[in-house]
């Protein structure tokens, strides 16, 4: 399982999804959001920073590819900045379905957050956010940056032992997590497995950044520890090592 808590880290996301055999339709909405706090004024400079990215961000990524993938800041570095980013799934080929997308997601944000100065939209082909802060995944050393996280779950039980769905989800992650590190430019895989007669599988969607490469760079030769909490999540960043209870030699 250490593959896991590692590569994991590396992805932009990993979807897990229990369910029956049975036919799902698509949906051309979103899938989920998230609002930041903090709002703007209607008519200040912030949304005149938004309608701007929507009209040049859906461009710069669809433009992109294979890496569907682009990033964009607007605004004077002495001001308000609006900080957007946006990329389409890996295996994504139609670079016009991609900037479809971008530009229903980027559209829609405003409308589900309404003045807020951050959103966080997600598509079944896209993945859309933006700030009045930087994001982590613009500079891997930023000391001013902004989380992109979102987890969401329905309260419903399937009818499956959680053991199995525990053994089940780990190989699967193990192993599409993998499959993603191995393809290049693009790290993309899903993959699904069935857990038991009944039909119930899970399926795992990895993606990683296209600062792939430089995570690795920076990785490389290190120690990484990661601290969990009683309830198995992680910790979060302990910054001062000597205000964390670890062995010496780790703290070295």
């Amino acid at each position: 399982m250490a593959s896991f808590w590692f590569w994991s880290a590396l992805f932009t996301s990993l979807l897990l999804v229990v369910q029956p055999r049975l036919g799902v339709g698509s949906r051309d909405t979103y899938w989920d959001f998230k609002c930041s706090s903090g709002n703007f004024t209607p008519g200040d400079s912030y949304e005149t920073f938004l309608k701007s990215a929507v009209s040049t961000l859906p461009e710069k990524v669809s433009s992109s590819a294979p890496l569907f993938f682009a990033n964009d800041t607007i605004g004077s570095q002495t001001k308000d900045q609006l900080y957007a980013v946006a990329s389409c799934r890996g295996d994504s080929s139609n670079a016009t379905v991609c900037k479809s997308c971008v530009i229903d997601a980027l559209q829609e944000a405003p409308i589900v957050c309404p003045f807020k100065r951050g959103a966080t939209i997600l598509y079944e082909g896209c993945t859309v956010a933006y700030s009045d802060k930087g994001f982590k995944m613009f500079s891997i050393n930023s000391t001013s940056s902004n989380d992109i996280a979102l987890l969401k779950y329905n309260k419903s039980r399937a009818a499956i032992e959680s053991d199995v769905l525990q053994k089940g989800a780990a190989s699967l992650i193990d192993a599409v997590i993998d499959k993603a590190a191995e393809l290049s430019p693009v790290h993309f895989a899903t993959g699904s497995k069935v857990l038991d007669t009944d039909g119930h599988k899970v399926e795992g969607l990895p993606s990683a950044l296209d600062s792939f490469q430089e995570i690795l760079k920076l990785a490389a030769s290190k120690e990484i520890v990661l601290f969990l909490d009683y309830d198995g999540t992680l910790s979060p960043i302990v910054s001062d090592p000597d205000k964390a209870y670890m062995p010496g030699q780790v703290k070295q």
